[in-house]
């Protein structure tokens, strides 16, 4: 039930040597440095029933996502932790989904991960109680925007025609985002701007599906 590290270069393996060194500190830093907080730390079981293993967990999750984005890790490096952590009596908090929906942005821009898992990990968060926040939105339209982009690269031409399951997504995110109060601001719009481009590349999109993230722009 482990998770792996992948074949990581040097460069790799420091910022992941910092990331664990950084969490340890932080641990020790919230228990008051005491004697007893180095050994809980050094006990994997003491801390996957304790608060500290959600932070271990989400820093876990981090690196993952850090090392998607650079091509070493996939979106089953993600689902191994969650499992790991609901073996160890852990729950995932809304940042730790969000992480991993990280972990899925990563991983699709290298055409390792699409709309799929990004609504996988969407029903679990929601399925466990969690409201999506700003940062989950995010998340979900750089993920369909790196979907579209990495499709465009090897879908041939639709010869015009019209219709695209990401720039429907990107409509249906933004709708959800309006509901919950979230506005498209700027970040968003754009983001959803680059999934009508990557789209509009095989002649899925027009213009008139930017004009209309526009609009709910300015709006």
């Amino acid at each position: 039930g482990g998770f792996k590290v992948g074949n990581l270069d040097e460069m790799q393996r420091m910022r992941l040597g910092a990331l664990f060194r950084e969490m340890r500190r932080r641990v020790l830093e919230r228990t008051g440095g005491g004697p007893g907080c180095g050994a809980m730390f050094g006990n994997v079981t003491a801390i996957d029933r304790s608060i500290w293993g959600v932070i271990m967990y989400d820093s876990m999750m981090l690196a993952q996502a850090q090392m998607a984005a650079a091509g070493f890790a996939e979106v089953a490096d993600g689902e191994a932790i969650l499992r790991r952590m609901k073996a160890a009596g852990v729950a995932p908090s809304l940042l730790t989904y969000n992480r991993m929906l990280e972990l899925v942005e990563g991983a699709a821009k290298h055409g390792r991960a699409g709309l799929v898992d990004s609504e996988a990990v969407l029903r679990a968060m929601t399925t466990a109680g969690f409201t999506p926040d700003r940062c989950t939105f995010i998340r979900l339209l750089t993920i369909t925007a790196n979907t579209a982009n990495a499709d465009s690269a090897t879908d041939p031409p639709a010869a015009g025609a019209r219709g695209d399951a990401h720039v429907e997504h990107t409509r249906w995110l933004r709708a959800w985002m309006r509901e919950a109060g979230i506005p498209v601001d700027l970040p968003a719009g754009k983001l959803a701007l680059r999934t009508v481009v990557g789209a509009a590349r095989v002649g899925r999109a027009a213009y008139a599906d930017a004009d209309e993230v526009l609009d709910e722009m300015v709006g």
